[in-house]
């Protein structure tokens, strides 16, 4: 296998994993433009025309990888090895993120511009901020790789690929030090904890944690979104607060949306098992399923956890989910305002898969795709015309 095929195959199955760094995503991106320059779009989301995107996309892929991977001097059909058995569904996924899970033809089809095309915004990035227990703040962003500061006995450092990871030293002190990570609207961040537990923050969010983690608990509050895979300690319960409630676990993966302009705060269980307490109520979720705190009530209902947790994988992804939520989400990521010419189109459901790392015009050109829905930019606003 040549050096090109090796990287393309690495880089197809971290990004299945869900491992791919921004630049990885963009790389990705670029290399397959080079099939996706011809392709055209419709609207026709039957199970008979995504049974048949498929399929097409699969044979396009196939083609592919035969002649931009193995040089073939002409397209054909192959067998492939397991290895790219799985660079092929990830392939697929990358085609359908790109294309915004619209089905493909090769009829000419046109297109609503998001308004000026000279008017554009670029994706969000990992930006965040870390406050110190004494104040002094640290934007991440910038600093360089290495030693950011010490907290008593434990280290804070920068990662090579960009996180910060604390390192709690064999002294660690009786007194808890806090610290927290803020992330701007158009930013992301990941930390690991003193006790391994590794934390996505979606933008606009924030962590309140301790340096080390020294009482019978480990308690951190959060504001906004978070993904927790939590290291497991069956004698020190980790708790998870936000202003309406706490989640309680020993070690496993959930999300927790807990934004303030959402209708309901949720919880989405990936892994392990979950108890959420908020006043009197009280509930326990397992696996794949989602508790949703509205007006003090928790309602338990199966979730789609790729959807949930796609934003940590670099993508928008939503199945018959309101334009207004994902406008939200649009608004977070992209630093915008969003104003509504018709307020009937706030309730419109929309499916999709999209990747975030596209400037915003993109995102938009494939959601007027479904030609129910056009939208104009105006400098930091995006203005939604039914």
């Amino acid at each position: 296998m040549s050096e090109e095929q090796q990287r393309i195959i690495q880089l197809l199955e971290k990004f299945e994993r869900g491992e791919a760094s921004e630049k990885e995503l963009s790389e990705l991106d670029e290399w397959y433009q080079s099939f996706e320059k011809d392709a055209k779009f419709t609207t026709q989301l039957n199970k008979a025309a995504q049974t048949q995107v498929r399929e097409n996309l699969l044979n396009k892929i196939n083609t592919s990888l035969d002649n931009k991977l193995a040089g073939a001097a002409a397209a054909h059909t192959k067998i492939w090895p397991l290895w790219a058995k799985v660079a092929i569904a990830a392939a697929v996924l990358v085609f359908l993120s790109l294309t915004g899970y619209f089905y493909w033809q090769n009829t000419d089809i046109p297109l609503q511009t998001a308004g000026n095309e000279k008017q554009d915004i670029a994706p969000g990035s990992n930006r965040a901020v870390l406050t110190l227990a004494n104040g002094k703040q640290i934007m991440l962003t910038g600093a360089k790789n290495g030693l950011l500061a010490t907290q008593g006995s434990v280290a804070i450092n920068k990662s090579a690929d960009g996180q910060v990871v604390y390192n709690q030293g064999a002294l660690a002190g009786s007194k808890a030090v806090y610290n927290t990570i803020t992330t701007p609207r158009g930013g992301q961040y990941k930390l690991t904890l003193a006790d391994g537990t590794n934390v996505w923050l979606n933008a606009a969010s924030s962590i309140h944690y301790p340096a080390a983690f020294t009482g019978s608990e480990r308690l951190v509050e959060i504001t906004g979104e978070a993904y927790f895979e939590v290291a497991h300690n069956a004698g020190k319960p980790f708790k998870v607060q936000t202003s309406s409630q706490t989640v309680q676990v020993l070690g496993t993966h959930f999300d927790v949306n807990a934004y303030s302009d959402e209708p309901a705060v949720k919880t989405t269980l990936l892994e392990g098992s979950v108890s959420i307490q908020s006043g009197l109520e009280s509930t326990l979720i397992k696996p794949g399923q989602q508790a949703m705190l509205a007006q003090h009530r928790f309602k338990v209902i199966q979730a789609d956890t790729d959807d949930e947790t796609a934003w940590k994988n670099g993508m928008f992804r939503f199945s018959d989910e309101s334009l207004e939520s994902i406008m939200r989400k649009i608004s977070r990521w992209y630093d915008v305002d969003i104003e509504y010419e018709n307020n009937d189109a706030r309730q419109l459901p929309l499916t999709g898969i999209i990747t975030h790392f596209t400037n915003v015009s993109q995102v938009l050109r494939m959601l007027e795709l479904t030609r129910q829905v056009h939208f104009k930019i105006a400098g930091k606003k995006i203005i939604v015309i039914k």
